[in-house]
């Protein structure tokens, strides 16, 4: 075969390969999914009323029968280290959420694969009481500086569904830890 003929071949096959698999859309928007209002401040909902429960009830049979799926404990996104070792220095509830939706990085809502009475994907998490409250009384900063509680996020991969039923990971943002920090006073 003449040189010209395989560069050519060779490019087209490269080309071909990077171009992204058709997909259908994961976002809540595609679905219709009705985002309370509570949940957009966190930007991850527990409780989506009308979630596509036969949808995901279907992926997620489909896709233990193909041996992706094992049950799992739920994953902890708290810091590491004995909490009996800790003096926290925020309020806060450890929670466990098992979502239905969440946001990416560009702030766009996806349909997390959890239908109820058999979720696949569980998060234990820190969530500050009341986000932006003082840290513990016995901590002192540095003059014109004040101690704040902040609630962090992380992005954390979970398991979406798109609107033809197909599942793939995209990275999600999720609670993490509550954090006391250190701001400009005043």
């Amino acid at each position: 075969m003449e040189s010209w003929r395989i560069t050519l071949l060779f490019t087209f096959m490269i080309l071909v390969a990077n171009v992204p698999d058709a997909q259908a859309e994961s976002s809540a928007e595609e679905f219709g999914l009705e985002i309370p209002e509570q949940c957009s401040s966190l930007s991850i909902c527990d409780n989506i009323p009308n979630y596509p429960q036969q949808q995901a009830k279907k992926a997620v049979a489909r896709l233990r029968d193909k041996g992706i799926l094992s049950d799992e404990t739920p994953k902890d996104t708290r810091r590491g280290g004995r909490i009996e070792d800790n003096i926290e220095l925020c309020a806060m509830d450890v929670k466990t959420f098992i979502p239905e939706a969440s946001v990416d990085a560009q702030g766009k809502w996806h349909v997390v694969l959890n239908p109820k009475g058999n979720p696949i994907q569980k998060f234990q998490v820190e969530m500050c009481k009341r986000e932006k409250s003082p840290c513990a009384a016995f901590v002192v900063f540095a003059p014109g500086k004040k101690g704040a509680c902040i609630q962090n996020y992380v992005y954390n991969p979970m398991r979406v569904l798109h609107t033809d039923g197909s599942t793939s990971n995209k990275l999600l943002r999720l609670p993490s830890t509550c954090s006391c920090v250190a701001q400009p006073a005043g």
